[in-house]
């Protein structure tokens, strides 16, 4: 065990809030080693904690939200910890602004000072650019999550969870302590002290001017990255222009046994379905959710109020079997059915489960990452394609990573202009 005489554990939760719209991240530090081979610490938000906790804090697990779970993912250890940052002086501002300059604390050749400065004058002041100097900062070898609950909603069976069935998830502090007291402490203290699991070191930035930063796309632009309308419309549009992909699609990804022809009925919001195929032996059944979950279930007059999908389903069959005013076919058709989601936000279909409808017999999750990895070696002659596999490409992640993202290009851009 790591001995330490300062034993509270502080969870650093990083990259969220509207603050990152308009400005670095100050926490962005945390991930990587100066250029004179420390590692400095930032705690969210200001540089600052409790001043009861002077000198007490031992371990920061440096973390971040994970989109539509009460979980964190935690992204470094930071340990051996030094105090920068004083609680009892009353401009804690001036000393770590001496601090840095006596220490020459730069990333990519630029100062922390020079980084970090967006405003004159007293916006300044606000701000503390270090909390703490820690001896190692560490990242774990594999992905690590922390679970507010007694069930584990990380679907990663490579991952290492830690459930907290004790604590609740803060509302809206971006820190959270845990003193000996705490009664999830000693889970927490054997996850900062396996040392087995914090092997991997930080790094300094370097070749900063090679540093590739994220493309925008039309649907950044246009504001709809997380629309599902807007994929929407993109999917049945590529559909109906690319029947041939479609039917590969069906072979290889969607895995439909038997004949398979082109679609050449590809349909937008009929009865409520995002998409709908349909050809003379299948009908194909695509509910798109991106940020959303399932809508429907739940109890009314002691009533099970069906779901979207037990509603999509039962209109997919009613019009497989035909009528005689349906002057299509008269065969009846097999009717396969489908979730499409983000690889950040899957859907457990068997909570969709009732008694009379099997949801996760009926529909198979399928997710954007499928759609990418089959699209990204296609090469149709059309200017917009590429542009549609860009804003595809951020749903293919584990995590919705915008904020993360954004901010590590502000900082890599802001310290080109610096240097």
């Amino acid at each position: 065990m790591i001995e330490n005489t300062r034993p509270v554990i502080v969870f650093n939760r990083m990259f969220a809030g509207k603050y990152l719209c308009n400005h670095i991240g100050h926490e962005v530090i945390n991930l990587f080693k100066s250029d004179n081979g420390h590692n400095y610490v930032y705690i969210q938000p200001y540089g600052t904690y409790h001043a009861k906790f002077k000198e007490r804090i031992g371990y920061v697990l440096l973390v971040r939200g994970v989109a539509g779970k009460k979980a964190l993912e935690v992204l470094g250890l930071a340990t051996e910890l030094i105090d920068v940052f004083d609680p009892t002086i009353e401009q804690p501002w001036e000393s770590t602004k001496k601090y840095i300059s006596d220490n020459n604390i730069c990333y990519g050749g630029a100062s922390l000072l020079k980084i970090f400065v967006h405003h004159e004058g007293e916006a300044d002041a606000q701000n503390v650019y270090l909390t703490f100097k820690a001896g190692k900062v560490m990242r774990p070898n594999k992905p690590v999550y922390l679970i507010y609950g007694t069930i584990d909603t990380i679907s990663d069976p490579d991952s290492v969870s830690i459930l907290l069935k004790n604590t609740s998830q803060a509302k809206s502090s971006l820190k959270q302590y845990f003193d000996i007291d705490a009664k999830d402490y000693n889970i927490l203290y054997d996850l900062v002290n396996d040392k087995s699991l914090w092997t991997l070191d930080t790094e300094k930035i370097t070749n900063v001017n090679n540093v590739v930063v994220r493309e925008d796309n039309f649907f950044d632009i246009c504001g709809v990255d997380d629309y599902e309308l807007a994929f929407s419309n993109a999917l049945a549009y590529y559909m109906k222009k690319y029947p041939e992909l479609v039917v590969d699609f069906a072979k290889t990804k969607l895995n439909i046994k038997g004949r398979i022809s082109k679609f050449p009925i590809v349909e937008r919001e009929t009865n409520n379905v995002d998409i709908l195929l349909e050809n003379d032996e299948k009908i194909v059944v695509i509910e798109n959710k991106i940020t959303s979950k399932i809508n429907g279930k739940k109890v009314v007059n002691n009533d099970e109020v069906r779901t979207q999908l037990d509603k999509y389903y039962d209109y997919a069959k009613k019009r497989a079997i035909g009528d005689e005013e349906d002057s299509r076919t008269n065969k009846i058709k097999d009717v396969v059915c489908y979730v499409l989601t983000p690889n950040y936000n899957p859907i457990n279909l068997t909570e969709y489960n009732s008694t009379d409808f099997p949801c996760d017999k009926i529909y198979k999750q399928i997710f954007y990452s499928d759609v990418y990895d089959f699209l990204i070696d296609k090469h149709p002659e059309d200017m917009y394609f590429q542009e549609f596999l860009k804003g595809i490409e951020k749903h293919t992640k584990q995590h919705h990573n915008d904020l993360f993202e954004e901010t590590m290009e502000k900082f890599v851009k802001q310290i080109q202009q610096k240097q």
